[in-house]
């Protein structure tokens, strides 16, 4: 399969997901510890200056769900890592793009309102990152040019090539995969 032909069938895979069914998924606070066993972190937010924090556990590392709600819904937006089987067309998502690329790829989500946070600062990776809009509507600068993400559609993001969210014009939720090299 092409990386034209992986991009056409992810644009075309609809995810059934909201901005409710998200927010219900929070109260398994069993499934979000504060880190995975390797370290990696399961949820955090990123505050109005582009800074990870992960406030909202308690004593025994368990999600304070009712804290990461208000977070979200106070305008932080939040980053939920390894995140490909949180639904089942998510999960087929993965499993393309581990076909694609031979090995796991990280599926990260990010879900935001933009009342405070958008995403993390102008930045670039030494791997590719492909992005998939799940609901809502955000605009990006991507190597100098400008894109709205909206509509279950998708974004190439080269390796090395500057990226930001500027603005969330209405709540949404997009679905990021690393790819390595496998994007140029």
């Amino acid at each position: 399969m092409s990386l034209n032909d992986l991009i056409n069938k992810i644009q075309n895979h609809h995810i059934k997901f909201t901005e409710e069914l998200l927010l219900d998924r929070l109260y398994d606070k069993f499934r979000w510890t504060k880190h995975y066993p390797w370290g990696q972190p399961t949820i955090e937010i990123i505050d109005e200056y582009g800074i990870n924090q992960q406030y909202f556990f308690d004593g025994k590392g368990y999600l304070e769900s009712e804290n990461a709600i208000k977070a979200y819904k106070d305008g932080f937006t939040l980053v939920l890592s390894m995140c490909g089987g949180i639904t089942k067309d998510t999960w087929q998502i993965q499993q393309w793009i581990n076909e694609y690329c031979g090995s796991e790829r990280d599926v990260n989500l990010y879900f935001g309102n933009g009342k405070k946070s958008t995403s993390f600062d102008k930045h670039s990776h030494d791997y590719g990152v492909l992005v998939k809009n799940i609901f809502g509507e955000s605009e990006w600068l991507i190597g100098g040019n400008h894109y709205i993400l909206n509509n279950q559609n998708v974004l190439i993001i080269p390796k090395y090539v500057d990226h930001q969210v500027l603005k969330i014009n209405k709540p949404k939720l997009s679905m990021t995969c690393n790819m390595g090299d496998e994007i140029g």
